[in-house]
């Protein structure tokens, strides 16, 4: 003789189910409060700008970066081999553009600080990056772009 059982009848206790969902709930309402409260958010303090650069980014086809003044006169070319770190945060700026309804040609900033810090700034979507924390690769790559094509004029 075999006994038949039904896995699909799993009783759950009720207060494991309302104390889950009182959790997430509670979770929820932390992360808010958090959020909007500037409450429990950690942030590096931004020293004086010592030197500010206004820039446009267009990426090319063969992964190059073309580095514009704001005014839309070229500074330079940033190499493949050197532009893989701007064209990820690129693209993470762009689709956060594209969120917003910001055009994509809108200007960054690259800005230095004392204490030689330096941040990537998007105005347009109130975004400023700290480029310590990626690196001395990515970071000497984009201090590069302070001075990118001065030598010219």
């Amino acid at each position: 003789m075999t006994v038949h059982h039904n896995h699909h009848d799993i009783n759950v206790p009720r207060f494991f189910i309302f104390g889950a969902g009182a959790l997430l709930a509670a979770s929820l309402v932390a992360a808010s409060v958090s959020k909007y409260a500037d409450v429990g958010r950690v942030t590096v303090p931004q020293g004086a700008v010592i030197e500010e650069r206004a820039l446009r980014f267009v990426p090319r086809e063969d992964g190059s970066v073309q580095i514009l003044e704001a005014d839309g006169t070229e500074a330079g070319i940033m190499a493949q081999e050197q532009a893989g770190f701007l064209n990820g945060i690129l693209r993470g700026f762009n689709y956060e553009r594209r969120m917003a309804g910001v055009p994509n040609d809108a200007i960054y900033h690259i800005v230095r600080r004392e204490g030689d810090r330096l941040a990537l700034v998007a105005p347009a979507l109130g975004r400023d990056i700290d480029l310590r924390g990626f690196g001395d690769t990515n970071f000497d790559a984009m201090w590069r772009l302070l001075t990118l094509g001065r030598d010219k004029k």
